[in-house]
């Protein structure tokens, strides 16, 4: 039962697959249209310094928890020891 449902399922997916070839070969399917004009977006200097400082500060907390010891609750764990 298990061997026939997976020929089934695989000669499903092969006929899929030719399918979607043949169709894409001919151009049928996932057509874009090219009329739409696209501009470069400008850089907006406040959002991009606004970003890195952020993630600078992101930084400096996950360095600051790195250098703490952990702080279990379960007495098995052993303590490690903060990094320097």
């Amino acid at each position: 039962m298990l061997l026939v449902s997976f020929f089934a399922i695989a000669l499903v997916a092969v006929g899929m697959s030719i399918f979607v070839y043949t169709k894409v070969d001919q151009g049928e399917i996932f057509l874009v249209d090219k009329k739409e004009v696209t501009q470069p977006k400008v850089l907006d200097r406040f959002q991009l310094e606004k970003t890195v400082s952020f993630f600078e500060s992101r930084n400096e907390d996950f360095i600051s928890l790195k250098r703490q010891p952990l702080q279990t609750l379960d007495p098995f764990i052993p303590t490690v020891k903060p990094k320097k």
